[in-house]
C-alpha cells in the first residue's frame, strides 16, 4: 500500500503543478492535512490531546516550514520540470544514501537499517 499511496504522491504532485503554482499546491496541501489531523485527534482523543505549549508550536513551525518549503516545497517545484518517475525514484533513493554516508562517515550502522 505504501508504494501505491506515497509512489501516486509524485503524480498527484505533477498533476497539481500544471495549473496551481507550486509552493501555493504544496502550502494548501498541508494545510487541509493538518485541518483533518487535528480534527480526528480532538475528536478521538478530547480537546486536551490537541493542546501544546509555545516551544512544542514553535518546533512543529520549524519542523513544518522545513517540510513544506524545503522538502516536498522543492519537490513540487521541480515536478514543472522533472517527470514524477524521476522524483519519486530520487526520493525512494534517500535512504541509500543515508546508509553511503553513514558508512564514508565511519558511523555504526545497525542490522536492522542495513535491512531495511
Amino acid at each position: 500500500m505504501i508504494y501505491i499511496i506515497w509512489g501516486s504522491t509524485y503524480l498527484a504532485i505533477r498533476v497539481m503543478v500544471e495549473t496551481v503554482p507550486p509552493l501555493l499546491g504544496a502550502g494548501f496541501r498541508f494545510l487541509i492535512a493538518g485541518a483533518i489531523f487535528y480534527v480526528v485527534l480532538a475528536l478521538r482523543r478530547g480537546l486536551s490531546a490537541v493542546r501544546f505549549n509555545d516551544w512544542e508550536l514553535a518546533a512543529a513551525t520549524g519542523a513544518g516550514t522545513l517540510l513544506c518549503f524545503g522538502g516536498n516545497g522543492l519537490v513540487t517545484v521541480a515536478e514543472q520540470d522533472v517527470p514524477s518517475g524521476i522524483a519519486a525514484t530520487l526520493i525512494a533513493s534517500v535512504p541509500l544514501w543515508i546508509i553511503l554516508f553513514r558508512r564514508l562517515s565511519k558511523d555504526p550502522i545497525n542490522r536492522i537499517a542495513l535491512l531495511g
